[in-house]
């Protein structure tokens, strides 16, 4: 009886023994189902993202720029993390970074980046991997994705040592064009115009007159010297005593009108030399010159000779000069003058 009993209680035993074995085969099948399928996934999906770099030349000389042209690519659900790299990345200078164009298909997105590097000394060189962190937009989780590395030559100048040390090369000298003469000529004039403008207004400055003058309009000669005459009539100068005074000016209104329209230089003329000008003058009536030359002589007897006129002279001398204008005006102008009287 007692070896009956040992017998169903070492067979439970046994029996609880394999039951655990079981549970334990089936969690340790599921655990590795899990993680085979989370390596394919993590796998496949990186094979789909991608990060190369390429320079333009694997050749420079010291100095020169090197075009590194960078290409991230990706499915359409990648949020890319590109960071702002420093002044140099293993021993190249970082001269720019410049963020490309992004382009797309029906599954990817390929983001380009550039960097322009350069290297200040010489021998063979390691351009390094660059690293670019991603994530999904439905997994902020982040992941890492990397260039290849790949080798640039830095070389020098190559120098004969043989052919000895020469001078620098002189600057080539470029024929000016058309355009580079004329804005040389332009600016010569425009310092010419500044320096005579600065020269005019210091000039009339210096004479206290207006810089600018605008210019009256001409008036026919006739016009001005009927208006001066008759200004001349009211002030009565000679009444005044001021008989010399009066001749002189009654007789300069009439060479003024005579210059105007005769275009005779009267002003600097002598009475005789006036008179001897007009004679020649086809176009003036014998009959006008006679009271002409009594009105000149009146005048200089009492301009230069010191002659009193009697006060019938006088009175006679602004009458005379209006009948003279009145009477050798153009038709243009008496027509003008007997439109105005009408």
């Amino acid at each position: 009886m007692k070896s009956f009993k040992l017998q169903v209680a070492s067979f439970k035993l046994n029996k609880l023994r394999m039951t655990n074995d079981q549970l334990l085969m089936t969690v340790i099948r599921h655990l590795l189902f899990v993680i085979c399928v989370t390596l394919f996934s993590v796998i496949s999906y990186s094979q789909q993202v991608s990060v190369t770099a390429k320079p333009d030349t694997t050749s420079i000389l010291v100095g020169d720029h090197l075009n590194v042209n960078i290409e991230m690519k990706a499915p359409k659900d990648i949020v890319w993390e590109i960071p702002l790299f420093g002044d140099s990345l293993n021993g190249f200078e970082i001269l720019k970074q410049e963020k490309g164009e992004k382009t797309e298909d029906e599954q990817n997105v390929v983001q380009h980046l550039k960097l322009v590097v350069s290297r200040y000394d010489s021998g063979k060189f390691v351009f390094p991997p660059l690293g670019f962190f991603y994530h999904t937009t439905t997994d902020t989780a982040k992941r890492v994705a990397e260039s290849r590395a790949f080798f640039i030559n830095v070389n020098t100048l190559e120098v004969d040592a043989q052919k000895g040390i020469r001078d620098i090369a002189q600057p080539l000298s470029v024929p000016w064009t058309f355009w580079e003469i004329m804005l040389y000529v332009g600016i010569v004039v425009a310092i010419l115009l500044a320096i005579y403008f600065a020269w005019y207004y210091y000039e009339k400055k210096k004479m206290k007159q207006p810089l600018f003058v605008r210019e009256e309009e001409k008036r026919p000669p006739h016009e001005v010297a009927l208006e001066a005459l008759r200004r001349l009539e009211g002030e009565k100068l000679w009444q005044r005593g001021f008989v010399k005074q009066f001749h002189s000016e009654v007789t300069e209104i009439i060479r003024r009108y005579i210059e105007g329209r005769y275009h005779i230089i009267a002003i600097d003329m002598t009475s005789d030399e006036i008179l001897s000008a007009m004679r020649r003058k086809k176009s003036i009536d014998k009959e006008v010159m006679k009271p002409l030359e009594n009105f000149f002589s009146l005048a200089d007897w009492v301009k230069f000779a010191k002659y009193t006129p009697s006060e019938k002279e006088n009175e006679e001398m602004i009458p005379i000069a209006i009948a003279f204008v009145e009477k050798t005006m153009s038709v243009s102008e008496e027509i003008e003058i007997a439109n105005v009287t009408t």
